[in-house]
């Protein structure tokens, strides 16, 4: 049979089969391009401790949060905080501590025992043998103010705290992400879009191509970068909104008889060297925490900064941060913290003795 005898008796594809073809084709070899990078991103991913975090249980103040954080496991108590279970009524002769925070209060990257509460309490026990004394940890990663504010109107009257703690983290103004605008919610479908590969188990490859997609955006002025956009947070609505939730820290604290709260600034940077000569951003970080300190302030509370602590604690070149992974404040920095509470909190403790 000749060529052009075997071309007329070849079946012929409808334009719309050619089309279902060519679409599956593309699909096929894109899947294979995602499993690839997946794949890479893996194995260079090899040497990190595991880092999955995902929401938990429901709870009236909101989703509680389990999984792994960078090797460490991320258990709950019933009430769905990353702390231990404690008694209710609170004991008599208990003197209890009730710190509400962000993720550098909850303790991203870090051991229970590393975290600032749990040496706070460990100091206060060893200093004053024979008082009993909690410190309990509500902190929720990526928790602004004004969510705190609530979570602490939801736990008073089951824990009875002695003293309120607030920890301050610079991007706790903010009622969305640090890096979140008005400008990013338009583009949120292509985000979303970019995002996809994770819905078919490809997370490494989601979250890849969701920072580049980011990082483009950034990069073409479509959306400001996170310091513009955190920066918003110290004026307008989102400001007004972070005062009001202070005020209202500081009349649950009123309205039980509490001392006055304490705000502690938990200053925070990826070396020393970050804090000793500030960049541009790092003046801004800076600018922002006294900003929020003279709030506090204002709305009665009693206010702690770690920025001469901290370098006085640390030698030029000291690693601050959790890992070389994660910017958040290591185990060494949580001990200045825990040591810069303890002379405010234990005035508390023995002034409640009396």
């Amino acid at each position: 049979m000749s060529d052009a005898s075997a071309a007329k008796t070849r079946p012929h594809l409808s334009k719309r089969k050619r089309r279902l073809f060519a679409a599956v084709a593309f699909a096929g070899s894109a899947l294979l391009l995602l499993c690839t990078l997946e794949a890479g991103l893996a194995i260079a991913a090899r040497s990190q401790p595991p880092n999955r975090l995902e929401a938990g249980r429901s709870f009236k103040w909101g989703v509680s949060i389990k999984g792994v954080t960078w090797g460490h496991r991320v258990e709950v108590n019933s009430l769905g905080f990353r702390e231990r279970e404690f008694a209710c009524p609170k004991p008599a002769g208990t003197f209890r501590v009730a710190v509400i925070g962000d993720s550098l209060t909850w303790g991203a990257g870090l051991a229970v025992e590393e975290r600032y509460t749990d040496r706070l309490q460990a100091l206060l026990r060893e200093r004053n043998p024979g008082r009993e004394v909690e410190v309990l940890n509500f902190g929720l990663a990526g928790c602004p103010t004004a969510v705190e504010a609530g979570i602490l109107a939801h736990v008073a009257p089951i824990v009875e705290p002695d003293l309120v703690i607030v920890g301050f983290c610079a991007n706790d103004t903010k009622f969305e992400g640090s890096r979140e605008s008005r400008e990013s919610r338009a583009w949120r479908p292509l985000l979303r879009l970019a995002r996809a590969p994770a819905k078919l188990g490809l997370t490494r490859s989601g979250d890849f191509l969701h920072e580049r997609t980011w990082d483009v955006l950034v990069g073409v002025g479509a959306i400001p970068d996170w310091i513009e956009a955190l920066g918003r947070s110290y004026s307008g609505p989102e400001w007004k909104v972070f005062e009001l939730a202070l005020a209202q820290i500081a009349k649950i604290c009123a309205d039980r008889g509490l001392p006055r709260p304490i705000f502690a600034a938990l200053l925070q940077a990826g070396t020393i060297d970050q804090i000793r000569e500030p960049t541009v951003h790092g003046k801004a970080m800076l600018a922002w925490h006294e900003q929020a300190l003279a709030a506090a302030e204002r709305a009665g509370f009693r206010t702690l900064f770690f920025h001469e602590a901290l370098l006085e604690a640390f030698e030029p070149g000291t690693v601050l941060a959790v890992n070389r992974w994660d910017g958040h404040p290591g185990p060494e920095c949580n001990r200045v913290y825990a040591e810069g509470l303890l002379p405010l909190v234990e005035a508390d403790l023995r002034r409640a003795n009396k």
